[in-house]
């Protein structure tokens, strides 16, 4: 791993010395980028021309800081062109003579652009992945091979994100993300996040922003980190829609429709959106395990097969008003309907060794889950003077209801019954009110310090069900032992202060975060009741320092916590059939996690990271022998400490004028440590690689080409040991009807490779899992965009609301 990485940092490090020793003997030219309310513009071009024979003498860009440098052997008679977009092009004349000074710091305001060009279009491409000190930033929009996909499996392609076999999202090899969309709560734990995820279609989704860094403003509930997810918004004056439509298959037919109408004329803009997705996928999952705990070893085969189907449909509506010139207010409304069906069929042999008898089993079922969620926001700015204020609240309702058949046959060793087949039914309704009332202040004083505080709200309130009975002759009967109630509550009050400021080539940006919290579980079937009352410090301190134009390093630290999932707190059991169950844990304790980080970036786009980050009372999702039932079942305990190193690598190349790449690669390893876990001490870990590479082509004639592959080497989570995963997917586009349509085939995972496979770690039980999720899927696809399509994606404002939709799970 070390001569992986070892040549990269060489050459980056004599990039920085060779850069050095060149500017050793020039003047320097420090430009600083400021708006009309004397905040900074970035990623502005700055081009410095000789005046008499408009010779270029360089072409540079501002960084995130609004600074630009430029290193030149004289300044007489040129004159510098400002452009950005967004701002009125200026130009400077400069003249002063070589050796007069051999460094010069000039501001400029730039000033909005109010004109409009008639019959004239400028595209302005971003590119697909952009790499900050802090975050790196997806453009959705720049990809070909995202069409048709949800937003679940767009999370995928984001360098340094990953999504395992039951839906949680990894980032940098850590779980615990916290997913904000639009500024706003998503207010769900995993599993119903990663339905909510699964029925949105990416062609709604505008960028995301993978955060390793955030400051106090947002809440500390996210050990790895949080990601931000913005859907596709314009502010120009008048009406502007689009529509998607799309059709796939893989092993079954696949089918996708997205509209979106956006208006806006004087103070008020409306927005609507709505999203239909139909998915039906199959999946395929193999265990095999032994059962030492008996004087002759059994071995249990299981081989299931199933499918799913989901139809999802999803609204929004949202409008906003402009009350004046420095007051506004946002209202939105959404909603989630989501339709799913499901089957598996299953069949367990059982021998010593040789197959002596099996279960046949067989459960299907149907879920519906609605989601209503509904914000209320009001702004007041004065951008001249550098102060806001802004009011959120949020409301959010969650309703599931599932039903669930299971039919369970026993066999002998020559296929016949040999005792009576056991068959049983489950009704789960769930419920879940979430309240969030938030505010926050802002303002700059002596010009360059800036400070946010805040106060939050949150109340969770949760009802949980669910009623099993069992046929018996051709009456059903209820079952006391597996039937359970659940009800949580929760509620946290939050503060926070948080500064950042520049000085010279130094930045920083430091601040806190106090949280109480107060948590009552409750089981009324089982008499079990967990009460929490805690109040936590979470500091967070990010110091950054720009050598020059083409170098900047950085440093953060910041300490995050983890709640558990409600339904993890959750004490029922759900059977798959007689020897697998997954079961909650009403006893997890939260997970805190110290987060640091080192991050060298060159030109903006280069950039190397070292981070750690040690976790203690991990929360981590184990795979355990039940002995008495010789069983295997699926919970979360809290482990004593996680330790994880991570060295990144994040790359664009322009190979050729038709050919750019971008590369992604990371060193890790993560270590676990439980002195007691039932019983048993364990200690794992392991290093492993990720890399991801993404390769655009320019094929001319409106045709653009785009192949992504991500490989992961075997790595040990906990108690599992995971196997390499890999894939490779390919798209091509033409652009049609004078850019306004566009239409895309594309494959997913080409050669049907991704496969997951997992064995234990955890001492005296074995087991081998291997589970295949339908992945090579080919679409087809096109989108049309109509009406003005001016002005740029609108800022989505922070909302009160925000990672408690991540905990749902019902």
């Amino acid at each position: 791993m070390k001569k992986l990485f070892l040549f990269p940092l060489i050459l980056l490090l004599l990039s920085g010395i060779t850069e050095t020793a060149i500017a050793q003997n020039r003047n320097h030219l420090i430009v600083q980028l400021m708006d009309e309310w004397k905040k900074p513009v970035p990623y502005a071009t700055l081009h410095l021309v000789r005046s008499t024979d408009s010779a270029s003498m360089g072409i540079s860009m501002s960084n995130e800081q609004g600074i630009c440098t430029f290193q030149i052997s004289m300044l007489k008679d040129v004159h510098l062109e400002i452009s950005s977009a967004g701002y009125a092009k200026q130009v400077l004349n400069l003249s002063y003579e070589h050796g007069s000074r051999q460094r010069d710091t000039i501001t400029i305001v730039l000033k909005k652009q109010v004109a409009s060009l008639s019959g004239v279009t400028v595209l302005a491409k971003k590119p697909f992945i952009e790499y900050k000190t802090d975050r790196i930033t997806m453009n959705v929009q720049q990809n070909l091979t995202t069409a048709g996909l949800t937003v679940l499996e767009l999370l995928e392609r984001v360098p340094g994100l990953s999504v395992d076999k039951d839906g949680n999202i990894i980032m940098q090899g850590k779980t615990g993300v916290q997913v904000i969309i639009d500024g706003r709560a998503t207010l769900m734990n995993t599993a119903d996040l990663v339905k909510l995820l699964r029925s949105m279609p990416a062609d709604q989704v505008a960028s995301i922003e993978s955060l390793h860094a955030p400051s106090a403003k947002y809440d500390a509930t996210g050990n790895a980190g949080i990601i931000l997810i913005k859907t596709k918004k314009r502010n120009a004056t008048g009406m502007y829609g689009s529509l998607n439509i799309g059709a796939g298959y893989g092993n079954f037919a696949k089918a996708n429709v997205d509209a979106s109408l956006q208006y806006r004329k004087g103070k008020w803009g409306l927005i609507g959106q709505y999203g239909y997705m139909y998915n039906k996928k199959s999946k395929e999952l193999g265990i095999d395990r032994t059962d030492r705990n008996s004087v002759v070893p059994v071995y249990f085969n299981q081989n299931s097969l199933g499918h799913e189907e989901a139809s999802n449909h999803n609204m929004r509506v949202g409008i906003d008003y402009q009350a004046s010139k420095r007051s506004s207010f946002y209202v939105n409304l959404s909603s989630a309907h989501q339709s799913l069906d499901q089957f598996t069929s299953a069949n367990t042999g059982i021998g010593r060794p040789l197959p002596d008898s099996s279960l046949g089993s067989v459960s299907c079922g149907d879920q519906g889950i609605r989601h209503y969620s509904s914000g209320l926001s009001y702004k007041y700015a004065i951008p001249e003077k550098g102060r806001e204020f802004t009011v959120d609240a949020d409301y959010m309702h969650y309703r599931s209801d599932e039903n669930m058949y299971y039919d369970n046959r026993f066999f002998d060793a020559n296929g016949a019954s040999y005792k009576p087949d056991r068959n049983f039914r489950s009704f789960a309704p769930s419920a879940i009110d979430i309240y969030s009332l938030k505010a926050d202040y802002s303002m700059t004083f002596l010009k360059n310090i800036q400070l946010e505080t805040g106060l939050k709200m949150t109340s969770v309130g949760s009802g949980n069900q669910i009623n099993f009975e069992e046929k018996k002759s051709s009456n059903w009967e209820s079952d006391l032992l597996r039937s359970n109630s659940f009800t949580y509550d929760e509620d946290v009050f939050a503060g926070y202060l948080n500064l950042s400021a520049k000085t010279g080539k130094w930045g920083y940006q430091g601040g806190f975060r106090i949280e109480h919290t107060k948590s009552s579980g409750f089981s009324p079937t089982l008499n079990r009741e967990v009460n929490r009352n805690y109040t936590d410090i979470f500091p967070n301190l990010h110091i950054s320092y720009r050598i020059n134009s083409m170098h900047n390093i950085s440093f953060s630290y910041n300490r995050r916590i983890q709640r558990p999932n409600y339904q993890n707190l959750n004490p029922f059991v759900y059977f798959i059939d007689q020897y697998a169950y997954s079961a909650g844990n009403a006893y997890l304790n939260p997970q805190y996690a110290n987060n640091l980080s080192l991050t060298y970036l060159l030109k903006n786009k280069y950039m190397i990271q070292a981070a750690m980050i040690y976790t203690s009372d991990i929360m981590a999702q184990v795979l355990l022998p039940d002995s008495a039932n010789r069983a295997l079942f699926e919970t979360h305990e809290n482990l004593e400490s996680e330790k994880i190193y991570r060295l990144t690598i994040h790359a664009p190349l322009a190979i050729k004028k038709w050919w750019n790449a971008s590369i992604s690669a990371s060193g890790m390893y993560m270590g676990y440590e439980a002195g007691d876990l039932k019983g048993k001490a364990l200690s794992t870990g392991q290093k492993f690689v990720m890399v991801q590479s993404t390769h655009q082509f320019n094929l001319g004639k409106g045709y653009n080409l785009e192949i992504t592959g991500k490989y992961t080497s075997p790595l040990t989570y906990a108690t599992m040991r995971v196997r390499p995963e890999n894939f490779v997917d390919m798209g091509l586009s033409k652009k049609l009807m004078s850019g306004k349509g566009n239409l895309k085939i594309q494959v997913n995972d080409i050669f049907n490779i991704r496969k997951q496979h997992l064995n234990s770690l955890y001492p005296g039980f074995e087991y081998k899992l291997t589970q295949k999720l339908e992945s090579r899927i080919a679409r087809l696809s096109f989108s049309y965009a109509f009406g003005n399509n001016g002005g740029k994606t609108q800022s989505n404002r922070e909302s009160g609301a925000r990672p408690e939709m991540e905990r749902l799970k019902l």
